[in-house]
């Protein structure tokens, strides 16, 4: 009678190596419990700028960035932001304090800050793009 079967050892090996490649992408290996799943709060927040005031009036946009991403005024202060990109963008605080509508290439918007303060700011088109204006006395 003919037996189609692997030896043995083969199928042991065989079975190794299946319940191995199982653990392995089930994540229940030798790791998994140092990756095991964290509960993550799953309301956006918005993000922080971590760069360095720059003392300046001018804020270009070029590169689907704000540069320099963070300055600082005084109250009285005009700030002008202007498009050096191709495509269309805003500068929109998170406070809604001042909002540019849509910056068309080659055009500025200009804001007056009379309130110190800390005021952070992106691109309602391009929500990566970040900046803020800290206002001294």
């Amino acid at each position: 009678m003919y037996r189609n079967r692997a030896p043995a050892s083969f199928r042991h090996g065989l079975a190794t190596i299946a319940v191995s490649a199982s653990l392995f992408l089930a994540g229940c290996g030798p790791q998994a419990a140092a990756s095991a799943p964290v509960a993550v709060d799953a309301t956006p927040v918005a993000p922080t700028v971590q760069a360095t005031p720059v003392a300046t009036t001018s804020v270009a946009i070029q590169n689907f960035r704000f540069g320099p991403q963070a300055i600082t005024v005084h109250v009285g202060d005009k700030v002008t932001w202007t498009n050096n990109d191709v495509e269309q963008h805003t500068a929109t605080a998170r406070d809604k304090s001042f909002d540019s509508d849509v910056i068309d290439n080659n055009k500025s918007f200009s804001f007056t800050f009379t309130k110190a303060g800390t005021y952070s700011y992106s691109c309602l088109i391009h929500p990566e793009m970040i900046g803020t204006v800290t206002v001294t006395p």
